[in-house]
């Protein structure tokens, strides 16, 4: 069985609930990963009020980013294998036990970090990246 937050209503208290459903196996080009770590950042916050741009409906996940063991991949995956440590990022559907993740979004985790460690690393290195080549670019940039 996988386990999931959902948002049940938008603010205010008791905002999540559980949701327990049938696992699914991998489609082709997809990794399912046990989920040992969920980073909690300000997009879930807004995905829980409702207001992340594009992300809306009844019983959304959130989650931007996992850490976890993989448990299974799809037929079309190649370089990751069943048992890997990998961190993703997920933009919704992190609040899990268990996620099916396009294999373009998963990466190996660094040998020698705790999970947590490395699920906290994941928005904040994409962010600190593309602050550097988008927004750094355009004031540096060759002019």
């Amino acid at each position: 069985m996988n386990k999931r937050m959902i948002v049940v209503k938008k603010s205010g208290k008791k905002v999540l609930g559980l949701l327990e459903e049938k696992l699914t196996a991998p489609a082709g080009g997809e990794v399912k990963i046990r989920v040992k770590a969920a980073g909690v950042s300000f997009a879930d916050l807004m995905v829980r009020e409702g207001l992340y741009p594009g992300i809306r409906g009844p019983q959304v996940t959130p989650g931007y980013e996992v850490a976890g063991i993989v448990e299974e991949v799809g037929s079309a995956v190649t370089g990751i294998r069943e048992g890997d440590a990998v961190v993703a990022l997920t933009q919704v559907g992190g609040y899990s036990t268990h996620l099916n993740v396009p294999q373009k979004r998963v990466v190996k985790q660094p040998s020698g970090l705790d999970q947590a460690d490395a699920v906290s690393m994941v928005l904040n290195y994409l962010t600190a990246y593309q602050l550097l080549h988008r927004v750094a670019s355009a004031y540096c940039g060759p002019k």
